[in-house]
């Protein structure tokens, strides 16, 4: 919906105005399937690139291969434009060419910030009128105790959010307690901006800062710190891993924005992209689904198959793991020493009606080399890969179906397998 209103912006700013084309740089492949499964945008704080212009820094964050940035104020706006400063005070056709620019390199403004708010309503009134130009999601602030109501009462009008971001200490919002004592006390339009870097540099430990917050959250400013400067995550003190792990835990949809306190250059961006690679690694890792035989979802076939279940059920392993791609590689394995002919596969892509309509998508026959007529030999496993488009397209229903011999008789047991996340 904010990108509908900001493409209308756009145009009516456009209006009788030719903005001038900016190149675009080459975009790095991503494949952030797994992460946008979760509801993460992961994006960049352009506090991170204030070795330059916001221009150079959205492109930048495009060459990344991210799609969200946070714009922060008082940013140059481009190199031939550099007196020109990111705020409430550009005018139309200011706004308009940065809106462009935005659109041209396909990164999205999500978010502004960190602001001041004092209990001004003309000054913040025209904060939020700049903000729905811009077509953000949040604000992210530091605002006066006394302006909560009024940016509260805002925040219902523009429909717009706003995050409280915490300062390390001594500021006044440097802790969780701190920002929920205010945000406990307006409504839901007022959450927090979480910067995990500055709790670390308070004192604080992250991950129990995070989990206090629980609910709360808005987006995060998320660094991973080592004696005082940010590194790459998952290379500090932050437990940057048990973070995301904790995002997940909490169900948190959102944008994460990477932001870095120092470097600068080609070094800066290099850091950067070790961020993305570790927080795309991370997400795939816990998108990972677990298959389990599930003995509710069994088909009775036969007088054997539930001394089957009951016997080996639970020793017949299915698991999943991502490929390097974002696929899903399916793998089954029988119980050890099990007799098992082989194994077959079918893997549907279902919808959520309630009467499910299941499409068969693929057929696999997996079977075990120099398998003995007689099934003396046990089935040693197989594996499935489906797509990343695939996997995150629809929900998935397993089912199986496993030959084996008993007492020389040759038996199938067939069922579904349950997905757990």
């Amino acid at each position: 919906m904010k990108s509908l209103v900001r493409a209308s912006v756009v145009a009516m700013l456009l209006a009788g105005h030719a903005p001038r084309s900016v190149a675009l740089g080459t975009s790095s492949a991503r494949n952030d399937a797994a992460a946008e499964s979760l509801g993460w945008h992961l994006g960049v704080q352009a506090w991170t690139f204030r070795d330059r212009t916001a221009f150079e820094a959205i492109d930048a964050a495009a060459k990344l291969g991210l799609k969200s940035i946070e714009l922060y104020p008082g940013q140059a706006l481009s190199p031939d434009q550099h007196g020109v400063k990111i705020g409430v005070d550009m005018t139309i056709d200011e706004l308009a060419a940065l809106s462009a620019k935005l659109d041209t390199d396909g990164v999205r403004a999500a978010s502004f910030g960190v602001v001041d708010i004092k209990n001004d309503e003309p000054a913040t009134r025209k904060l939020f009128d700049f903000a729905r130009k811009l077509g953000v999601d949040t604000i992210t602030c530091d605002p006066d105790p006394d302006a909560c109501d009024l940016l509260d009462k805002l925040c219902f009008e523009y429909k717009i959010g706003a995050a409280i971001h915490n300062h390390p200490k001594p500021a006044r919002y440097a802790s969780p307690e701190q920002v929920l004592d205010v945000i406990l006390h307006h409504t839901r339009m007022l959450q927090a901006c979480a910067d995990t870097g500055h709790w670390q540099r308070s004192g604080l430990v992250p991950l129990e800062c995070l989990k206090k917050l629980e609910g709360h959250v808005a987006e995060l400013h998320f660094k991973d710190v080592a004696n005082g400067a940010d590194v790459p995550w998952g290379t500090g003190q932050s437990d940057a891993a048990g973070l995301l792990r904790e995002l997940r835990r909490q169900g948190f949809q959102g944008l994460v924005a990477i932001e870095y306190e120092n470097g600068a250059g080609a070094e800066l961006e290099a850091n950067v992209a070790r961020c993305i690679r570790f927080f795309d690694d991370t997400a795939r890792a816990l998108t990972a689904v677990r298959l389990v035989i599930d003995p509710a979802l069994v088909v009775e076939r036969n007088w054997y198959q539930d001394a089957y279940l009951r016997a080996e059920g639970d020793k017949v392993q299915c698991d999943a793991s991502p490929a390097s791609d974002g696929a899903l590689v399916l793998r089954i394995a029988s119980a050890e020493g099990r007799k098992t002919a082989g194994i077959r596969l079918e893997i549907h892509l279902s919808n959520a009606a309630p009467k499910v309509s299941v499409v068969s998508r693929w057929w696999t026959d997996v079977r075990t080399p120099g398998l003995a007529p007689n099934g003396t030999a046990p089935f040693a496993g197989g594996e499935i890969t489906l797509s990343a488009a695939d996997v995150h397209a629809r929900p998935l229903f397993v089912r199986f179906e496993l030959a084996t011999r008993f007492r020389d008789t040759a038996k199938t047991v067939s069922g579904g397998i349950r997905i757990d996340h």
